[in-house]
């Protein structure tokens, strides 16, 4: 990380991470806290390095950050052009098993954006195939992306948006209560006819 444009691109990538922390369980190193972030991985308290087989730490990997449900590492790998970012499996025995969310810092840059994006676009207001189709967005965009690793990035996003689904439905369901009809409905709740019959299918009753 001695280079300046990755240093800058570190630093754009947690300019971007502040826009979207409370949507996303992934916290990231500062340039300050970089040398830090290493202690326990590559090296120990003192500097002397941890690296003594195969299967255990590659030199190459930088830790950059980690997700904040299980402390798995984030580590950007010098090697491959670009800086690819991954996350790996803590607690393992090996660092064998892990899972790329990026083929670049840049491309990784690109998709904490585009998270960024959708929360504008959309505030609270989702559904759960809404940000299943932000999962998409990315891993289409990235080949190198994993669906699965960025579903499990995302989880505050799909606890929000099955909150949402579950207001609406208790919404929707009052009003038909009410002897409401559909068109009045989608009105009052902002929503097509179309999505309002949706969660009329999920209602008991109205299926």
């Amino acid at each position: 990380m001695r280079c300046r444009g990755r240093r800058r691109n570190l630093e754009l990538l947690n300019n971007e991470i502040n826009k979207i922390r409370e949507y996303i369980t992934l916290e990231l190193c500062t340039i300050n806290e970089l040398d830090e972030a290493q202690i326990g991985y590559g090296i120990d308290p003192e500097g002397n390095s941890l690296i003594k087989g195969e299967a255990l730490w590659d030199e190459n990997w930088i830790v950059i950050g980690h997700e904040t449900m299980c402390g798995d590492p984030i580590i950007a790998d010098v090697t491959e052009a670009g800086y690819s970012i991954s996350k790996l499996m803590h607690d393992m025995g090996n660092w064998e098993g892990g899972s790329y969310l990026a083929q670049s810092m840049l491309e990784f840059l690109d998709h904490l954006c585009c998270i960024n994006m959708f929360i504008q676009q959309n505030g609270t207001n989702i559904r759960k195939r809404d940000v299943e189709n932000l999962v998409k967005t990315i891993s289409k965009k990235d080949t190198y992306a994993d669906n699965s690793s960025w579903k499990s990035l995302l989880q505050p996003l799909f606890t929000i948006a099955k909150e949402y689904e579950n207001t609406m439905k208790v919404k929707i369901a009052d009003m038909l209560g009410q002897g409401m009809k559909i068109s009045t409905v989608s009105e009052r709740v902002n929503l097509s006819k179309k999505e309002v019959y949706e969660y009329m299918k999920t209602l008991r009753g109205y299926s």
